[in-house]
């Protein structure tokens, strides 16, 4: 009688953990569907070297001061091989504010939609600006702030001194293992 009672909870443990990986995992399936443009399948991703995830919601105040890095990131290692896109978590927001933000401070990379959170919970962000750096086997690759920059949402350094996802995609671009695998974001929160 008492081996069956580590029995039932050994099954109850097991189904658990599957379940838990399953829901992890079925994020690589998922359709994005484009706030402007097509639709894509993060399937797709494999394809990629290495595809970056910024996580951004239009009200909050780091997603906008951070535009501009957004951009020069962008400009800088944004190719055929690793791809960036804009990941707007919930339904919050309307498309039209998503549209708006882009436009207001001219986002370069193109916008998706995750509205069950499926994306975010999948890859584990938690706030905005976050960023998810992941590879051609869709192993998270680097998660965390792009920089040290915001200490918290309204207090920020004078000066950058580290530059987490910079350095992490140099590091990648010439083949070498990433500085930093996490860092701790400062954002509002996902919801």
């Amino acid at each position: 009688m008492r081996n069956s009672g580590i029995y039932i909870r050994l099954v109850g443990l097991m189904m658990f953990v599957l379940a838990l990986s399953s829901c992890q995992s079925g994020w690589r399936d998922m359709e994005l569907e484009a706030v402007r443009g097509s639709s894509i399948s993060a399937a797709e991703w494999v394809e990629n070297d290495y595809t970056v995830l910024f996580f951004l919601g239009p009200e909050c105040p780091l997603c906008e001061n951070y535009a501009l890095n957004f951009n020069e990131l962008y400009d800088e290692f944004n190719t055929e091989s690793t791809q960036f896109y804009g990941i707007f978590s919930g339904t919050s927001y309307s498309t039209d504010e998503i549209i708006a933000y882009k436009n207001e401070f001219g986002v370069k990379m193109p916008f998706y939609l995750d509205p069950e959170f499926e994306l975010a919970n999948g890859v584990e962000a938690t706030v905005t600006p976050e960023v998810v750096v992941i590879d051609g086997n869709m192993n998270t690759v680097y998660r965390g702030a792009i920089d040290n920059w915001a200490v918290t949402v309204r207090k920020h350094r004078q000066v950058i001194t580290e530059h987490y996802l910079n350095d992490v995609l140099a590091a990648l671009e010439r083949g070498e293992e990433p500085p930093y695998r996490e860092t701790e974001p400062v954002g509002c929160f996902i919801e």
